[in-house]
């Protein structure tokens, strides 16, 4: 956890005049869950501008693409605080079920807030979408809007520990904060699921910021029959959560 690993790295780096080249690849990449297997990153820097491109190629699982963006940095303010907007290029994943397109309006980072115009990663009918601002302030807020997204590909913790879980969600979940303790609300349908190929029923996922207590309080619950599977909430102070769930015909071999 928190830990990178490069094999076979070669990395190039030139000072040309006014200006940085730089070339790497390197066998595989490692950091955390993510594996990049044969990455390649060329770019460029010149008068706060800056220029990169990254492709990887994994043929064990087929999966491929090209992500190339364009970056720049800006003084604003009294004080000159840097801000840097980051342009991202469109751009292809590709796997063997479908290809991924990933398209994003604007993103701007500075010392105080992460600031995101219409992320999108979108195939067919499925796409994730993020809108909106992460920040230490309550008035601020990020979005994530959901359509029949296969989740398959974001459970990576859950194979690690044995588990094959497939579904498709629905719905948004927004946090208030997100660069402090993040409020966090959301109102998520699950359907379609399976965990290692076994069926399981549709759940709704709600949450809400409760004021009095100060934690997140958060219901998952059968969609098809209302009864509820698991109920708690998670304190972002203290880091504690708690859940009690009931569960009924759970396979577990």
């Amino acid at each position: 956890r928190g830990k990178l690993l490069i094999t076979n790295l070669n990395l190039n780096l030139t000072n040309q005049s006014d200006s940085l080249v730089m070339y790497l690849n390197s066998e595989d990449l490692y950091s955390g869950a993510l594996h990049l297997p044969r990455l390649t990153v060329m770019g460029g820097a010149k008068h706060d501008r800056v220029s990169l491109s990254a492709g990887f190629n994994d043929t064990t699982d087929s999966l491929s693409g090209v992500v190339a963006l364009r970056a720049q940095l800006h003084r604003v303010g009294a004080q000159g605080m840097p801000r840097l907007d980051v342009n991202l290029l469109p751009t292809t994943i590709y796997t063997p079920e479908r290809d991924w397109r990933v398209t994003s309006d604007s993103i701007s980072l500075d010392t105080a807030r992460i600031s995101i115009r219409d992320f999108r990663i979108e195939s067919d009918r499925q796409s994730l979408r993020l809108d909106g601002v992460a920040s230490r302030h309550r008035e601020d807020s990020l979005t994530m809007y959901l359509r029949e997204f296969e989740l398959s590909p974001f459970m990576l913790f859950a194979e690690r520990m044995g588990y094959n879980v497939k579904g498709r969600a629905n719905g948004a979940a927004s946090i208030k904060a997100a660069l402090d303790r993040g409020e966090i609300t959301a109102d998520v349908k699950i359907d379609s699921m399976t965990v290692n190929e076994t069926g399981v029923a549709p759940l709704h996922i709600v949450s809400r910021w409760d004021l009095e207590q100060q934690r997140i309080q958060v219901e998952m619950n059968n969609a098809r029959t209302g009864g509820n599977v698991v109920q708690g909430y998670y304190d972002p102070t203290t880091k504690r959560y708690y859940a009690d769930g009931n569960f009924q015909n759970l396979p577990l071999s």
